[in-house]
């Protein structure tokens, strides 16, 4: 269990990626005070945990609904994610960051944390694809803990990192920033790369 909560705490950290959302975090509260602040933080933690909880819990059964084999979802979502490394690998953030990050909207503060920041920011399609492929790769009410534990992880790094966005932002050079982001993308790189082998594998005749 170890082995599989240590392998869904790195996939869902990389592909969530909350130091490269930290500085539209801080763009988006800058007219906030600190205890609007704090709770925007624990608002856009709690929603990210939300949406990937309920993705490992109900993605199963929506792909059932819609006739979807758990090895088609393996590769597409593969697919989905091996190309977000790609473009991380670059050194440059996904097009949604930098979307978001242009984006001067006067929409309400609030608003804007839930969508587009938590969501498709962070908790966004790479995510969910990747939280439900962990969850169906493997087999037993082990895996399904070992990914929900790992998820619960991961929004407390969100949760520490977003309260220092500020001094994150501030203190962390550009040039570190790409580092860090093309560091992000390898490890999605090769969990995307992984999960389309997978899919592979298991519609390849035996």
């Amino acid at each position: 269990m170890l082995h599989e909560l240590f392998h869904a705490f790195i996939a869902i950290l990389a592909i969530m990626n909350p130091v490269a959302s930290a500085p539209i975090f801080s763009t988006i509260t800058s007219d906030l005070n600190a205890a609007q602040r704090r709770r925007a933080v624990g608002s856009a933690s709690l929603t990210v945990f939300g949406i990937l909880i309920g993705s490992a819990l109900l993605g199963k059964y929506v792909l059932q609904a819609f006739g979807v084999g758990v090895p088609a979802f393996q590769f597409g979502g593969g697919i989905v994610i091996l190309l977000m490394g790609l473009e991380m690998l670059h050194g440059s953030t996904s097009r949604v960051h930098k979307e978001t990050s242009a984006s001067e909207e006067d929409d309400d503060i609030e608003d804007r944390i839930f969508v587009p920041f938590a969501m498709p920011l962070v908790a966004g399609p790479g995510a969910i694809a990747t939280v439900i492929t962990l969850t169906a790769h493997g087999s037993g009410s082990t895996n399904l803990v070992a990914v929900l534990i790992a998820i619960a992880a991961a929004s407390f790094a969100l949760l520490f990192t977003l309260s220092i966005a500020d001094r994150l932002t501030k203190r962390l050079p550009a040039r570190t920033m790409r580092i860090i982001t093309r560091f992000m993308g390898l490890i999605i790189l090769t969990v995307g790369a992984q999960f389309v082998l997978a899919g592979f594998h298991a519609y390849r005749p035996m």
